[in-house]
């Protein structure tokens, strides 16, 4: 017999991992807001991002970039950004912004390519001003190998890369 607590973990699990409609992209630029973080190691992680209405539904576009940074902080980049959240007026718009394409780094990232995803957060007027949130999480890893190594990844302002 099935228990119900294994079932709604599995189902917290699979709503998660939220998969949302690719809408028309976008390219970086005005509007288009800056977020992440550092690692303990040097380098770091910007997100670029902008909402806005598309007759009702709330889109979230954006692109992520790094800059220089270890050759071990370069393979765990993905699980932050699969980890981070757009907020819109103190709401999750999205979950997992794997949906984002990379971008080569450089001091103005205007017009390189943005993926854009519908929101099932319903579009409000106040969203119109407000700006949107990246949050990516603070999280440690430790790399075992001849060395053992301990690195973290720290969510904190980044350089506007969109001016």
């Amino acid at each position: 017999m099935a228990r119900p607590f294994p079932l709604m973990l599995l189902a917290l699990a699979v709503s998660a991992c939220a998969h949302y409609a690719e809408v028309d992209p976008a390219r970086l630029g005005p509007g288009f807001v800056s977020g992440g973080g550092d690692w303990t190691s040097g380098g770091g992680i910007t997100v670029a991002v902008r909402a806005e209405d598309r007759g009702g539904v709330t889109v979230i576009c954006g692109a992520w970039t790094t800059d220089r940074q270890s050759a071990l902080t370069s393979e765990l980049n993905e699980k932050v950004i699969e980890a981070g959240s757009i907020y819109l007026g103190g709401h999750r718009a999205v979950q997992n912004l794997s949906f984002m394409p990379r971008v080569a780094y450089g001091p103005d990232l205007t017009g390189l390519p943005a993926r854009c995803v519908a929101s099932p957060l319903a579009w409000e007027p106040g969203f119109a001003s407000a700006r949107p949130v990246v949050r990516l999480p603070r999280m440690t890893f430790v790399i075992d190998g001849e060395f053992a190594d301990t690195l973290t990844f720290r969510p904190g302002p980044r350089p506007a890369l969109v001016p």
